[in-house]
């Protein structure tokens, strides 16, 4: 049977969330940037919820409402994985929140 597991984590660089999914020996990954997107902003944190939709669909393929049978390691990756970048695009939008400081020496 086909395992999935869904490592998932910020890497250093604020602008991406990337996404991977394990399946027997291959991994995918689709790394998702936000760099241009104000998530302070309502419709930027849609755009970014829209993203990170179309790269769950190339991780883990798509997961078609209506379908009868949808493959059950599609199904379980879609929910490991959303269940993992949700913790990531907390994160973002909770930095973008954040406070600007800017310090000068007269």
């Amino acid at each position: 049977m086909l395992k999935m597991l869904i490592p998932l984590a910020l890497i250093l660089s604020p602008a991406l969330i990337p996404l991977a999914a394990k399946a027997q020996d291959r991994t995918n990954i689709a790394r998702v940037s936000y760099a241009d997107l104000d998530l302070s902003r309502a419709a930027d944190r849609k755009a970014l919820d829209r993203r990170l939709a179309r790269a769950l669909d190339e991780v883990c393929g798509k997961v078609r409402p209506g379908f009868i049978n949808p493959a059950p390691e599609s199904l379980r990756c879609q929910a490991e994985a959303r269940r993992a970048v949700a913790t990531a695009r907390e994160q973002a939008v909770a930095r973008s929140a954040a406070p600007v400081r800017i310090s000068a020496v007269p």
